[in-house]
């Protein structure tokens, strides 16, 4: 009787991500009504009110579901990024650009709590790359230092070059006071001072004098005015180095940390990293299998690149795009660019 009254349907779904598809299995119930025809059956809730969840204090720890979602923007960036040549300052061409990865630092020991940092000088500095670079697709995070000076690293598919960067970064840390106690310090040393604070590189290796030399003639011309407190690194057309950053992106620190100047009541509600809102709706949707051109998990598991892993509710394939087979290529890069054009998303050109 009751095997009549119900039956279960069983479907498989399918969502495709950027190196990766997943399949799972829904399970759904559908019973008679009084006329004999099957409806899905309603969740049932109870009117219990459930506890209302309270916000915790991150204390500069980034959790595991920021983590995951700040490598999936990260990843759906380098996807949706165009290849393309641009011109640097100096009129060097950097062939098949795709993404930029900058790194944010401070000349001097920090003096302001972190969530000033964020909100007064990070926040500027977006601006004006949203304003005068037209900037739309990024995601930051932020990090300590082992001197406990906040930096940050942003990727976007906007190009910024190191030397404007660098001049809006270091007028932002000139008004906020972060030059002059630079200057001050380095205005005292000599030249063999120089090259003994920073003859050597983070991994022990020595720096080639005439470098030295260079950089140390180059502060003194500006009056130290001038200091290094930006890293550009130009991304080209790669899925390896994506996958790096992605994962440098969402990587979790060992150990909290935080500056001493930072505290619960200052920093309660902090955001420690972030994606543009276009990225946010860059989402994997899970549906079912027809809905897709063709089976596209079967013909992946066929192909020699993939890596295929079953967990115990889905089964995943990963994959490097640039090692697919030519049909399947073309299969996911009909894909992505449906995905892109439903959530209206817009590349840098």
């Amino acid at each position: 009787m009751a095997k009549d009254y119900y039956k279960l349907n069983v479907q498989e779904m399918i969502s495709i991500s950027p190196g990766k598809v997943c399949k799972t299995v829904s399970i759904s119930k559908s019973v008679k009504d009084s006329l004999g025809f099957w409806e899905l059956k309603e969740k049932k809730h109870n009117n219990t009110t459930s506890k209302k969840l309270e916000k915790q204090y991150h204390n500069f720890e980034i959790s595991k579901n920021s983590q995951k979602n700040l490598q999936s923007k990260v990843e759906w960036l380098f996807l949706y990024a165009k290849s393309r040549n641009v011109k640097t300052y100096t009129n060097k061409i950097i062939k098949n650009y795709k993404c930029g990865f900058i790194t944010l630092t401070l000349p001097s020991k920090q003096k302001h709590n972190t969530a000033y940092i964020i909100t007064q000088m990070l926040d500027e500095f977006l601006q004006q790359l949203r304003k005068r670079l037209k900037m739309i697709n990024y995601v930051w995070r932020l990090e300590f230092q082992a001197n406990g000076n906040a930096h940050f690293h942003i990727v976007t598919d906007t190009y910024v070059d190191y030397y404007f960067a660098k001049k809006v970064w270091n007028k932002i840390l000139l008004i906020n006071g972060y030059i002059g106690p630079y200057k001050n310090k380095m205005s005292a040393l000599s030249y063999s001072d120089y090259c003994k604070n920073f003859g050597t590189k983070k991994n022990g290796e020595k720096i080639a004098n005439e470098i030295l030399f260079k950089r140390y003639n180059h502060g003194k011309s500006t009056n130290w005015s001038d200091p290094n407190t930006v890293d550009c690194k130009n991304i080209s057309k790669g899925g390896s180095i994506s996958y790096y950053i992605s994962k440098y992106f969402s990587k979790k620190e060992k150990s909290s940390k935080k500056n001493e100047l930072d505290n619960e009541n200052n920093s309660f509600a902090l955001r420690l990293c972030y994606w543009s809102r276009s990225l946010s709706r860059c989402k994997s949707e899970s549906m079912p299998t027809q809905y897709y051109e063709s089976n596209i998990f079967e013909l992946l598991k066929k192909d020699e690149s993939i890596h295929l892993v079953n967990y115990d509710y889905c089964t995943v394939i990963y994959f490097e795009f640039n090692k697919l087979s030519g049909f399947i290529k073309e299969l996911l890069h009909r894909y992505y660019i449906k995905s892109r054009q439903e959530i209206q998303y817009i590349p840098a050109t």
